[in-house]
This record gives C-alpha cells, structure tokens and sequence, in this order.
C-alpha cells in the first residue's frame, strides 16, 4: 500500500508544477524531464522490485531450511498419535477382560450359592 501511496505522489509531481519552465498547455514532452523520468523508474519500479525480489528470497531460504524440520515434526507427531491410538486400544481391551472376569466370577458365586442353597434345603433322609 505504500508503495502505491508513494508513487502516486511522485507521478502527480508534474501535475501539481514541478519542474514547469513554462505557463501554458501541459504536453507530456515538455512537462516531463528525463531525469524525474530516470528518478520515477528507480522509486516505483526498481527500487520496489529489489526490495520485493530481496524479502522473497529470504523468506524462500526460511523455507527450504526449515523443510526439513517441518518434516520431521509431522512425522513425529504421526508416531506419537499411532501410539496413543494403540493405548487406547490396549486399555479399552483390558477393561473388557476385566469385565469379562468380573461376569465370570459372578456367575461363579451364583451358581455356588444356588449348589449351597439346594443342598441345604433338600430334605434329609434319616433312616431310624
């Protein structure tokens, strides 16, 4: 935006009187010099490209070096997510054989406790 805002300033300089050797009509070839023309090209064209050109080649070396790293942690993080996957599998497997005893330990108690109840209400034969 500011390179906008500076150029337009620096264009409109003609228009505003700069540099003006004489009153009448405004031709370009008699307003324009060639070295405010020379001036206009560095400061909005050149000057602005070298500075673009220099900030995306910085950012493209940050890049490629970082690449790398970027690389490495996502690999990371995928092996890290593959192994929490996997604990949770292992301890939802755990709660249910746990589970599973506990059924089976209940049914265990169940069926000594009816085993006890018929036996002890099973009438008894006493031959005297």
């Amino acid at each position: 935006m500011l390179c906008w805002v500076a150029g337009l300033c620096i264009g409109l300089l003609p228009m505003l009187g700069w540099h003006v050797e004489q009153m009448g009509d405004c031709y370009f070839v008699e307003v324009m010099d060639y070295d405010y023309l020379v001036f206009i090209y560095f400061c909005t064209i050149v000057g602005p490209g070298l500075l673009m050109a220099f900030f995306y080649a910085h950012i493209y070396k940050v890049v490629i070096k970082q690449r790398f790293y970027i690389f490495i942690i996502i690999i990371i993080i995928i092996i890290i997510i593959i192994i929490i996957i996997i604990i949770i599998i292992i301890i939802i497997i755990i709660i249910i054989i746990i589970i599973i005893i506990i059924i089976i330990i209940i049914i265990i108690i169940i069926i000594i406790i009816i085993i006890i109840i018929i036996i002890i209400d099973r009438p008894s034969h006493n031959c005297h």
